[in-house]
Protein backbone atom coordinates (compact mmCIF):
# COMPACT_ATOMS: atom_id res chain seq x y z
CA UNK A 1 0.00 0.00 0.00
CA UNK A 2 2.90 2.36 0.70
CA UNK A 3 3.73 2.47 -3.10
CA UNK A 4 -0.13 3.36 -3.63
CA UNK A 5 0.54 6.37 -1.13
CA UNK A 6 3.73 7.23 -3.33
CA UNK A 7 1.84 7.63 -6.13
CA UNK A 8 -1.07 9.96 -4.83
CA UNK A 9 -0.21 13.71 -4.45
CA UNK A 10 -0.70 13.66 -0.29
CA UNK A 11 0.42 17.32 -0.06
CA UNK A 12 -2.91 18.17 -1.38
CA UNK A 13 -4.77 16.47 1.80
CA UNK A 14 -5.74 16.57 5.46
CA UNK A 15 -5.01 14.22 8.23
CA UNK A 16 -8.27 13.76 10.37
CA UNK A 17 -8.61 12.08 13.78
CA UNK A 18 -11.86 11.83 15.34
CA UNK A 19 -12.30 10.29 18.99
CA UNK A 20 -14.89 10.47 21.81
CA UNK A 21 -15.70 14.39 21.42
CA UNK A 22 -12.41 15.29 19.58
CA UNK A 23 -12.14 16.20 16.05
CA UNK A 24 -8.31 17.18 14.45
CA UNK A 25 -8.52 18.58 11.35
CA UNK A 26 -4.84 19.41 10.03
CA UNK A 27 -3.25 20.27 6.59
CA UNK A 28 -0.21 17.81 5.36
CA UNK A 29 2.47 20.28 4.62
CA UNK A 30 5.29 17.52 3.45
CA UNK A 31 5.44 13.60 2.88
CA UNK A 32 9.00 12.26 3.53
CA UNK A 33 10.09 9.03 1.63
CA UNK A 34 12.38 6.72 3.14
CA UNK A 35 14.27 3.69 2.20
CA UNK A 36 16.06 1.46 4.88
CA UNK A 37 15.51 -2.28 6.27
CA UNK A 38 11.94 -1.81 5.33
CA UNK A 39 9.86 1.45 3.21
CA UNK A 40 8.49 3.73 5.22
CA UNK A 41 6.77 7.66 4.72
CA UNK A 42 6.60 10.45 7.10
CA UNK A 43 3.63 12.55 6.99
CA UNK A 44 3.75 16.11 8.19
CA UNK A 45 0.83 18.14 8.97
CA UNK A 46 0.34 21.03 11.11
CA UNK A 47 2.08 20.47 14.40
CA UNK A 48 2.51 17.17 14.25
CA UNK A 49 2.81 13.65 11.99
CA UNK A 50 2.30 10.01 10.94
CA UNK A 51 5.20 7.22 10.51
CA UNK A 52 3.91 4.70 8.11
CA UNK A 53 5.71 1.20 7.29
CA UNK A 54 5.59 -1.79 6.22
CA UNK A 55 3.54 -3.15 9.09
CA UNK A 56 1.13 -0.11 8.96
CA UNK A 57 -2.06 -0.88 8.19
CA UNK A 58 -3.55 1.45 5.41
CA UNK A 59 -6.84 0.94 4.09
CA UNK A 60 -8.62 3.05 0.95
CA UNK A 61 -12.37 4.20 1.55
CA UNK A 62 -14.79 6.14 0.00
CA UNK A 63 -14.92 8.19 3.21
CA UNK A 64 -15.06 8.23 6.81
CA UNK A 65 -17.93 6.94 8.40
CA UNK A 66 -18.18 10.05 10.78
CA UNK A 67 -17.35 12.84 8.66
CA UNK A 68 -20.06 13.99 6.19
CA UNK A 69 -17.85 14.88 3.07
CA UNK A 70 -17.35 13.34 -0.46
CA UNK A 71 -13.32 12.82 -0.85
CA UNK A 72 -11.50 12.35 -4.09
CA UNK A 73 -9.11 9.96 -1.96
CA UNK A 74 -9.31 8.74 1.38
CA UNK A 75 -7.43 6.01 3.68
CA UNK A 76 -7.82 4.68 6.95
CA UNK A 77 -4.99 4.64 8.94
CA UNK A 78 -4.24 1.61 11.85
CA UNK A 79 -0.85 0.22 13.86
CA UNK A 80 0.18 -2.93 13.46
CA UNK A 81 -1.99 -3.89 16.62
CA UNK A 82 -4.77 -2.68 14.82
CA UNK A 83 -5.38 0.31 16.87
CA UNK A 84 -7.10 3.64 14.91
CA UNK A 85 -4.62 6.32 14.21
CA UNK A 86 -6.44 8.53 11.80
CA UNK A 87 -7.33 9.22 8.14
CA UNK A 88 -5.68 11.45 5.46
CA UNK A 89 -7.92 12.49 2.86
CA UNK A 90 -8.84 15.04 0.51
CA UNK A 91 -11.77 16.30 -0.09
CA UNK A 92 -13.54 17.22 -2.68
CA UNK A 93 -13.71 21.28 -3.47
CA UNK A 94 -17.30 22.39 -3.35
Amino acid sequence: MIEKLISTNLEDGFFYFQLHNVFIRSKIKRVVGRKTLTKYLIIEFENGNIDIHSKTRVTEIKRPENIFTEFEWCYEIRNDFGEFLGYIGNPLKS
